[in-house]
């Protein structure tokens, strides 16, 4: 499940050096144009993932998205 969140603390518009001063640098590579923040994990495995997706280097996207299995791509990186 996938869903567009518009929370109003979002970081639309934040550039790259502010998102990662405010999350970290996680697994994500500068270059990249999507970047991923895992948010929680629930005892039972559900894990919460923020993706972000940048244009211009800056924040034009945030999308939620919530899974019981680790994703091999997310692994990858």
């Amino acid at each position: 499940m996938i869903r567009k969140n518009t929370d109003s603390r979002s970081p639309l518009g934040m550039t790259k050096k502010e998102v990662v001063e405010e999350f970290g640098k996680g697994l994500n590579s500068y270059t990249d144009d999507i970047w991923h923040y895992k948010l929680s994990k629930t005892w039972w495995g559900l894990k919460t993932i923020m993706f972000l997706e940048f244009e211009n280097n800056m924040v034009s996207a945030k999308y939620i998205k919530y899974v019981f299995k680790e994703n091999k791509r997310l692994q990858e990186k």
